[in-house]
């Protein structure tokens, strides 16, 4: 196999793991996120008791419901459906420095130009299906002034974790077939020196074969074989599903929300499956005796798979030949619905979201967005796991894209500035109902104006909120001015001349 030879050649420490085990299931997981029937039939081939092993005899008939699709999508859209926010810490807390500004403008540009936050939702969605995908950072000045986001699925990747931490990665891509059976291979390795060294070899599906320069290719003439990104350490990382993986336990990878669901997908399809059956079979049809068929150019009797007339077997005297009979079975149709209903929320629920977030709720009258919330709070924690677990790496991204851009394309950052990431909320808040318990809160004296605006305005700035407190008191007559300002003498100086009054 491919991938066990890449890691015997490129891995220089510890034993080899058997990667062929985590490859399949990752295949078999990508199988179904395409929704392709061709790919299923070719991985369950030769697999007995599936139904999409037994589809290969009447591929025609082979029906594949795209609920695995629909998990992965819907995974991508609880976490980046709305953009998220980015800022520089420092520039946050230091509003009135300028530079630190400065530094908060070019890394919302650099986030525009680099489209990273549709690389990223495209990262959760693939993420979903294949336990995790790699961000790989490369750069190009033919391209772009910026460094490239790619997104590298997890077929194409050898990672070597290390304590739970990524060593290196060994990333392999298949360039093209040079000839019957042999292919050019690209091989990328990021080590945890910040290195990317990369070559070129011939061989064949499952052999890596012999390395060739670079240059020999035009595919590959560009690429260095050795070049520092500039980062101390891995310059990409890995960004898990989900841990723990259940599966491969220990080693570093993440699980796929199709995990342990494979089984329910093939029924699925079987079921939907046999229900087109019945409509098939359901047809209404005549029979009619073999003169009153039509007849084809060499004399033969003709035969429509989908005609409404049908001929009666010759030899059965049990009805009259010259007679007609129509025949018509019935659709299960009810049946049919309820087993597929039954699945879908079972492969939903095991999944870990809710039935509502795929419309399993029935129609239902216009609920506040705490309400939403209830409905959809399975949907909402899991959805909060994975941002958890990926926010480090997509911070650490960030930092890696900073520093290739001021080591290789002339860029100016300042690496001394940390990078800060907020995922948005999936649903809007309700402000009636936070309305209500602000008011309540201040009418206990429990709550100061400024957390109040800070509620409301969650992504407000400091000096918005400090404007947004002192106007609130302004309008109600709750700031106090200074007497010098209005032209009166201070409490102080009044004091001797009221003494003097008194006496």
């Amino acid at each position: 196999m491919i991938i066990n030879d890449i890691y015997n050649a490129y891995t220089d420490w510890g034993s080899p793991l058997d990667w062929q085990r985590i490859y399949d299931k990752m295949m078999e997981h990508a199988a179904w996120y395409s929704g392709d029937p061709l790919f299923l039939r070719e991985f369950y081939a030769g697999h007995p008791g599936w139904y999409w092993a037994r589809a290969n005899k009447d591929h025609k008939k082979a029906i594949h419901v795209p609920v695995p699709a629909a998990l992965a999508q819907l995974s991508g859209d609880l976490i980046m459906g709305e953009p998220p926010t980015w800022c520089i810490k420092e520039a946050k807390q230091e509003e009135s420095n300028p530079l630190l500004q400065v530094e908060q403008e070019k890394l919302l540009d650099m986030i525009e130009q680099c489209d990273v936050n549709a690389r990223l939702l495209e990262a959760f969605e693939m993420a979903a299906a294949l336990g995790g995908v790699f961000l790989k950072p490369i750069w190009d000045k033919e391209l772009s002034e910026y460094p490239i986001l790619t997104v590298t699925p997890p077929e194409n990747a050898v990672p070597v974790f290390r304590n739970g931490l990524l060593m290196s990665v060994i990333f392999y891509k298949r360039v093209r077939e040079i000839t019957p059976g042999q292919y050019l291979w690209l091989i990328e390795k990021y080590d945890h020196q910040g290195n990317i060294l990369s070559s070129a070899h011939i061989g064949t599906s499952t052999q890596l074969g012999q390395e060739v320069p670079l240059t020999q290719y035009e595919e590959t003439a560009y690429i260095q074989p050795q070049v520092h990104t500039g980062w101390k350490g891995v310059a990409c990382r890995y960004l898990p599903n989900r841990l723990p993986n259940r599966q491969f336990r220990g080693l570093g990878l993440g699980m796929s929300d199709f995990a342990g669901l494979e089984t329910l997908f093939d029924a699925l399809d079987e079921v939907y499956g046999s229900w087109l059956r019945d409509i098939r079979l359901a047809k209404s049809r005549i029979h009619v005796p073999e003169t009153m068929m039509d007849f084809d150019e060499m004399g033969n009797s003709a035969f429509d798979v989908d005609g409404e007339v049908y001929v009666k077997l010759q030899g059965v005297t049990a009805f009259d030949v010259n007679s007609l009979t129509a025949t018509q079975f019935n659709i299960r149709c009810q049946e049919h619905e309820q087993t597929a209903i039954n699945l879908i929320r079972q492969i939903i629920t095991i999944a870990g979201y809710s039935p509502s977030s795929f419309g399993l709720m029935g129609d239902q009258a216009a609920v506040t967005a705490t309400e939403i919330s209830a409905r959809e709070r399975k949907s909402l924690m899991l959805a909060a796991k994975k941002k958890r677990l990926a926010k480090k790496a997509i911070v650490d991204m960030i930092h890696i894209m900073r520093t290739i851009a001021n080591t290789h394309l002339g860029a100016a950052y300042d690496l001394t500035t940390t990078v800060d990431l907020e995922f948005s909320d999936s649903i809007e808040t309700d402000m009636s109902q936070l309305s209500a318990v602000v008011n309540q809160l201040q009418q206990a004296k429990a709550l100061s104006i400024e957390t109040a605006v800070r509620w409301l305005n969650p992504t407000w700035s400091e000096s918005q909120i400090k404007e947004e407190v002192e106007r609130i008191k302004q309008e109600n007559g709750m700031a106090l001015t200074d007497p010098e300002v209005l032209g009166l003498a201070s409490f102080s100086e009044t004091m001797p001349e009221m003494q003097m009054v008194s006496e």
